[in-house]
């Protein structure tokens, strides 16, 4: 590829991604279960037994007694069609007849957690609110996790502009989200494009 620039920075897609969002620290905890896929938080101490529970009222309620006092609880759906998609409202406008979603779990906070996270000696409507936007948050982010949607960056210097060769000088992975200019790397990329380098896909297009 010709050009002028000092150098790229390619956009790759993260093929082995070394942990799971949800294995991240938070306020929130994440319980889920479904036939296919292993879903939901591995490192808390809540063991919810589906197999001996009729139905996720009385998933909920058992939550809600073995896990404390609650601060925010959300009803979490898997919409399962060309890719994976989460959501605490459904999917109802996309498949009305329900054949292709369904409930696989709930995300909650304790009221414990968020005095610790937030800082806060009161839980009032406007924190239960912030947690609320929170999981919502932190359920897409997972939701990118699970369909492959993790992106690193390899900066490459041009060593020889007449062969078109390049030598790396960094890299960084660990970016969730497609978009590059959303998803975190064009703040770690933006001293090298002031340099003069440009932002390419894997196979060097330049984006």
């Amino acid at each position: 590829m010709e050009t002028k620039a000092k150098g790229r920075v390619r956009i790759v897609r993260d093929e082995c991604p070394h942990e799971s969002p949800r294995d991240w620290d938070g306020n929130a905890t994440l319980i889920a279960s479904h036939r296919r896929y292993d879903l939901g938080d591995k490192n808390t101490d809540l063991k919810v037994p589906f197999d001996e529970l009729n139905g996720w009222d009385e998933v909920k309620a058992y939550i809600i007694k073995e896990a404390g006092p609650i601060a925010a609880i959300l009803p979490v759906y898997l919409f399962n069609h060309s890719g994976l998609a989460l959501s605490t409202t459904g999917f109802g406008a996309q498949d009305p007849q329900r054949w292709d979603w369904g409930q696989v779990g709930f995300i909650f906070t304790t009221k414990a957690a968020v005095r610790d996270w937030w800082g806060c000696k009161q839980v009032t409507k406007k924190i239960v609110e912030r947690c609320e936007n929170s999981m919502r948050s932190e359920l897409e982010t997972y939701e990118q996790y699970l369909n492959g949607e993790v992106y690193g960056f390899i900066a490459e210097k041009l060593t020889c502009e007449k062969c078109g060769t390049y030598e790396q000088e960094e890299s960084c992975w660990g970016f969730y989200g497609s978009d590059w200019k959303t998803n975190g790397i064009e703040d770690h990329i933006s001293d090298l494009i002031a340099d003069g380098y440009i932002v390419t896909d894997e196979e060097g297009n330049e984006l």
